[in-house]
């Protein structure tokens, strides 16, 4: 019963979070439900008893808890943009540096900023040449505060959504000024500890790339991983062996248990209480302190929870069985936080663990752990999909060498090396071991990750995520196989996934909502450009990753043809190395500077060519400006932060405008936008609808990304 109560209360949980998702008009509908469940529950209990009643109520419940959370989130929202505010703020997460520029978030109070000022807020804070901070210090800072940035791009899910899941409420950029100062040192605090020990291993273990390993193998700190590690990392599947996860936390209760019992035997005061019951103490103890040591996660959660039980239960002598040990860990984690549930980590953890469950006791050896692992990989396929859009192929070979070597090398290594930090002379041995298996490791990671069948790319639609889970469940069910085969059919279409082509002499132009950059994707039948990769000032790059990259799987572009370049500069350039590193480029071009353009880039000049019956034609070398037309007349000009749709002559007759909210809240912004709809252009901007989609074939189509509405222009 405690299972059925467990999946009740996520499915209220679920039902709550669902409704941010609905349409304006839809939002009352969930409520008035609510209400008329709440009104029946008298009448079901009386009527069927409290077994059939019970469960109602508690997707009651969870639905109230979830949107109680909700209403605190929204009620706390900065909401408008550019307040400039004198705040006090406390560092509660390590400060994460990069450059010049260190980002942390904190605990906000305004000191005076009007509507502010009524409460705290929880804010990621950008620093420029800040001084150095720790963990739990409390600054006055004069800040710009900013609502959430909301960002909606094919193959991404929205951004509101992970500044929910955080529960950050706006994002503040200090400003230079003697007002800011630190008013309390940082307390002692295990946040502060997690630094304390991440510096220190970075001092002892010599290779970057090794130390920023050891750091998150140690503290769950993973600022240090270079965006090549985790591509690498992602490619062969082993990504949920780095931070650390529920498996490094039991190994940590079990060397816990281990030693108490050794310790018992030899210590007299000790044994005044049965051996198993201080080995569980002492177990839960050190399980529990590094879960706290490594940021407390959901899967640290659900693993402590399940180990407290486990041997709680034990000590009465009324064993639990697993699948109510996970149900039990379910419902914890989800009271502590419902919306731990928009985490990809909440997923993965419960539904790996509950797979393990369902295949215990089927056999040992390495038929067993082969089955194991087929179950576990196979289980896990719709919710990686959904996740990240892929699968490793690798990994489910990899993770038999994988999981015992990071388990039972590597992770013990790192704690030695922690444990021992403090004498670096001792530490200095664990250390050099640590550089050299990871020199022996990473040549053979690299080579999996290039491998052409190492990652596995596809953004199913929603209605086969739907069927996937109970053809799942009934394809790893011990039934027949004519059974479990018909169940397999219902996978196939993920094989073929259908594509909307686009025929000759048509042309599909997607105007990316990246904020501050620009990143347009032009596609034909069999050709696609890109004219500029998103990235802006101090971006380094993260755009094309998270965002350019991303809309490129969804919309299955294996090759970009062209890259333009309005500009050429350091963060552009970093955006180029991540496109490379996943798909090949044949040709880059940015405007001619002899003295700073590089060797592998051509220089736009004026010219023309054709593509499946669509012109294209350079019309300023400048700034790489580009003029399309497609075979039905219909005519594009994309220039830097716009792309225009001309109309007769050269008339602008619709414009796509690529701005941040910060920027459209301007009042330079707010008059061009007047002026242009004045004179009857109309005005489109990523900042109100997302990524925006035009295509130019038989008539124009228009598709806002952010409110998912297709019409025809």
């Amino acid at each position: 019963m405690i299972a059925v109560h467990a999946l009740s209360l996520l499915a209220g949980v679920l039902l709550a979070l669902g409704a941010v998702a609905l349409p304006d008009a839809w939002r009352p509908v969930l409520p008035l439900c609510a209400g008329l469940l709440a009104l029946l529950l008298p009448v079901l209990w009386r009527c069927r008893g409290s077994r059939a009643a019970a469960p109602l109520f508690t997707v009651l419940a969870g639905g109230c808890w979830a949107a109680w959370h909700l209403q605190q989130y929204q009620a706390a929202l900065v909401m408008q943009a550019d307040q400039r505010v004198l705040v006090t703020a406390r560092i509660d997460s390590l400060p994460r540096r990069r450059g010049a520029d260190v980002s942390f978030t904190a605990v906000v109070q305004a000191l005076r900023g009007g509507s502010l000022a009524d409460r705290t807020r929880h804010v990621r804070i950008d620093w420029r040449n800040a001084p150095p901070l720790l963990t739990g210090e409390q600054w006055q800072l004069l800040m710009v505060l900013n609502p959430p940035s909301t960002r909606a791009n094919p193959g991404r899910r929205a951004s509101h959504w992970q500044w929910l899941r955080d529960d950050l409420h706006g994002a503040g950029r200090v400003l230079p000024s003697r007002l800011n100062l630190r008013q309390r040192a940082a307390p002692v605090s295990i946040d502060g500890l997690r630094a304390m020990l991440a510096e220190r291993l970075r001092g002892l273990v010599a290779e970057r790339d090794a130390a920023a390993l050891a750091v998150a193998l140690a503290v769950g700190d993973t600022q240090y991983l270079s965006a090549e590690q985790w591509r690498v990392f992602n490619a062969v599947g082993i990504t949920h062996l780095i931070a650390i996860s529920g498996l490094h936390v039991t190994l940590f209760a079990l060397l816990g248990a281990a030693a108490a019992r050794r310790g018992w035997r030899h210590w007299r005061p000790l044994q005044r209480w049965r051996r198993d019951s201080v080995a569980g103490v002492i177990a839960c103890t050190a399980a529990g302190g590094y879960a706290l040591l490594a940021g407390f996660a959901v899967p640290a959660q659900r693993t402590l929870i399940m180990l407290v039980a486990w041997y709680l239960l034990r000590a009465l002598a009324r064993p639990l069985p697993a699948a109510p040990a996970l149900s039990v860990a379910l419902l914890a984690v989800l009271l502590l936080d419902p919306l731990a549930s928009l985490s990809g980590g909440f997923w993965l953890s419960f539904v790996a663990v509950a797979l393990l469950i369902h295949v215990a006791g089927e056999g040992g050896g390495w038929r067993g752990a082969l089955r194991t692992q087929w179950v576990v990989t196979l289980g896990l396929l719709p919710v990686l999909l959904a996740l990240a859009g892929n699968v490793s192929l690798v990994g489910l070979a990899l993770n038999f060498v994988a999981i015992p070597l990071f388990t039972l090398l590597l992770v013990p290594l790192v704690l030695l090396a922690t444990l021992l930090s403090g004498l670096p002379a001792l530490a200095a041995l664990p250390a050099a071991l640590l550089c050299w298996l990871h020199g022996l490791l990473w040549p053979v990671l690299l080579w999996l990750a290039e491998q052409p069948f190492a990652l596995w790319r596809l953004q199913p639609p929603w209605w086969w995520l739907l069927l996937c889970a109970p053809a799942l469940f009934w394809l790893l069910w011990p039934w027949r196989w004519p059974m479990r085969v018909s169940a397999g059919l219902l996978l196939l279409p993920v094989l073929f996934p259908r594509t909307e082509g686009l025929r000759e002499g048509e042309f599909a132009v997607t105007l990316l909502d990246v904020g501050r950059g620009l990143a347009v994707l032009v596609r034909t039948r069999e050709h696609a450009l890109l004219y500029d990769n998103g990235e802006a000032w101090s971006s380094d790059g993260a755009t094309s990753g998270g965002t350019v990259l991303p809309a490129l799987r969804s919309y299955r572009v294996r090759r970009l043809d062209r890259l333009l370049l309005p500009r050429l500069d350091a963060d552009r350039s970093a955006g180029i190395l991540a496109l490379r590193a996943e798909l090949p480029i044949d040709v880059l071009q940015a405007p001619p500077a002899a003295a700073t353009l590089p060797s592998e880039f051509a220089a736009c000049q004026a010219g023309r060519w054709r593509w499946n019956s669509v012109e294209f034609q350079l019309v300023d070398s400048s700034n790489c400006a580009l003029h399309i037309a497609g075979r039905d007349g219909s005519r594009l000009l994309l220039a830097p932060r716009a792309a225009t749709l001309l109309g007769e002559g050269d008339a602008p007759a619709l414009v796509l405008l690529s701005r941040s909210a910060r920027e459209l809240a301007g009042p330079a912004a707010q008059q061009m936008l007047s002026a242009g709809r004045q004179s009857g252009t109309q005005v489109l901007t990523t900042a109100e609808l997302g990524a925006i989609e035009l295509r130019a074939g038989a008539g124009l189509q228009l598709r806002h990304l952010g409110t998912s509405s297709t019409k025809p222009y």
